[in-house]
């Protein structure tokens, strides 16, 4: 998930903050992903206690394919 957080292009994304929660299948852990434009993602373990824009569940094979 570092990965991804550090390429996010948070220039285009609406409104002042920005939440993706992520879950995998094939993985216990969870994330958020809270961009607050124009600066950098931030990359979160624990609930950031933000709303959350939009939720992604997926295997970690798959995000990382498709981010490639």
């Amino acid at each position: 998930m570092w990965w991804l957080h550090r390429e996010l292009d948070t220039s285009e994304l609406p409104g002042e903050r920005f939440t993706v929660y992520v879950t995998f299948t094939d993985h216990p852990k969870r994330y958020w992903v809270v961009a607050e434009p124009p600066s950098a993602a931030s990359l979160c373990t624990a609930d950031p206690g933000f709303e959350v824009d939009v939720s992604l569940r997926t295997d970690r094979a798959t995000l990382y394919r498709v981010y490639l």
